[in-house]
């Protein structure tokens, strides 16, 4: 059976693949702060970025190499196969509620197995830790992930530019995404793309009562 094959998973094993990615891929840094959590404190440094086609590199020898994937928008027929997915946390209503608020997302096929996506929001930077209000020329990219045996080989980039286009078409150029400041890897991803760094910050939440924030330059807080 292929890995994006559909089947049911309930929130149990659903937390429990998730569990198993953290500590296989994430860095003991996050997984400490991580372990903060059930004693309701979070810890999250971050950084904000500009990404879209102006910065962006192709690169051609992979782009050949990527041929063999086939590249679409999304639809609400593909939110079974996306919860099925290893390493994922998120339920097929979640996902249901993101298509139908108008958030959209781009995936990467491999005959039947759904390799990689990412998703975007048209209209508000949505993350607690640096909401502010989009323009209409521009879009938050968000939850780009890669399943694991298609890692490796320039797909997460090379998807990401696609998103780009696909948004330029929609007149959509100046593009923004988070990532947290001890995800190593999605650092690389951006860096890959030659992202530009717009800010840093820190927010600091104990209890859901009290909320530390500290930002370098407080790009567009209140917009």
């Amino acid at each position: 059976m292929s890995e994006s094959a559909v089947c049911s998973r309930g929130p149990v094993a659903r937390k429990a693949s998730y569990l198993l990615h953290k500590v296989r891929y994430d860095s003991f840094q996050r997984l400490l702060l991580d372990g903060l959590k059930p004693a309701r404190v979070q810890v999250t440094p971050y950084r904000l970025y500009h990404e879209g086609l102006e910065l962006a590199s192709g690169n051609e020898q992979a782009a050949t190499r990527l041929a063999e994937f086939s590249y679409r928008p999304l639809r609400p027929v593909d939110i079974p196969v996306l919860a099925a997915l290893p390493g994922r946390q998120y339920s097929e209503r979640s996902l249901a509620g993101r298509m139908k608020s108008g958030e959209i997302a781009v995936g990467a096929w491999r005959g039947e197995d759904l390799a990689a996506f990412t998703w975007c929001n048209l209209k508000v930077c949505a993350t607690p830790l640096h909401p502010f209000s989009l323009e209409p020329d521009e879009a938050y990219l968000f939850d780009a992930y890669t399943v694991p045996r298609f890692r490796g080989g320039g797909l997460a980039p090379h998807i990401r530019r696609m998103m780009y286009t696909e948004l330029a078409s929609m007149g959509r150029t100046r593009l923004y995404s988070i990532t947290e400041s001890l995800n190593k890897p999605a650092i690389r991803f951006k860096e890959k793309l030659n992202a530009e760094l717009l800010d840093t910050g820190l927010v600091i939440e104990v209890w859901s009562r009290w909320r530390y924030v500290r930002r370098a330059n407080g790009y567009r807080i209140g917009s």
